[in-house]
């Protein structure tokens, strides 16, 4: 399977236009890109939150809710810093859409297995499987980073990396109060519902 998706025609605008966020969206392989990673950051930070609400249930005091939210936390940072630079280099040797499509494969499955962990209240299984989904998060970015080149127009990149930033603060800001909205709703002891909605996200 080739790599390039090549940017679509009619999308390759002259260099005098204005290139906008909306001139960006027309072209349908980055638009689709977009609107996918809008989606699955949102559900991303629904689990991320409903780890951390759901530890801190299972603790008997404050000190020991934050001693294993701090672990929980840590599980799921650190392979960033393990694999950030690693995972750059791997995909770059790799065909950049196979490796989203294996991670948006094995995330959900990692997320769902979430569910038993939490049902159980076992924190180190949780702590494992943050660790995993983390690590496995980390080949996807830079395998997107290097896959928009190839899908808009030289004098677009600039928008495009723009707008894809743009999209991961809005998420990152969304991404909670929707998650608390969700979280009220649904009632204590049901935040297995927020590993769901990750899983289908992606």
């Amino acid at each position: 399977m080739s790599e390039r998706t090549e940017a679509e025609p009619g999308n390759a605008q002259a260099s005098t236009e204005k290139v906008t966020f909306f001139t960006i969206l027309r072209n349908r392989n980055f638009r689709n890109l977009w609107l996918g990673q809008i989606i699955s950051q949102m559900g991303d930070y629904f689990a991320f939150l409903a780890i951390l609400v759901v530890v801190g249930t299972f603790a008997q005091d404050v000190n020991e809710t934050t001693q294993q939210v701090s672990v929980v936390m840590i599980a799921a940072t650190l392979p960033r810093l393990l694999f950030g630079v690693l995972a750059g280099v791997f995909v770059d040797r790799w065909d950049r859409r196979l490796t989203m499509l294996a991670s948006d494969l094995i995330r959900p499955a990692l997320t769902l297995a979430m569910i038993p962990a939490f049902m159980s209240k076992n924190l180190w299984l949780m702590c494992i499987l943050a660790f995993a989904m983390s690590a496995v998060g980390t080949f996807f970015n830079p395998a997107k980073g290097a896959l928009i080149p190839k899908m808009v127009p030289t004098e677009h990149l600039t928008a495009a990396n723009s707008l894809s930033q743009t999209s991961m603060m809005a998420a990152f800001v969304l991404g909670p109060a929707l998650s608390g909205a969700i979280f009220f709703l649904a009632g204590a002891g049901n935040e297995w519902i927020a590993f769901v909605l990750d899983a289908v996200s992606y």
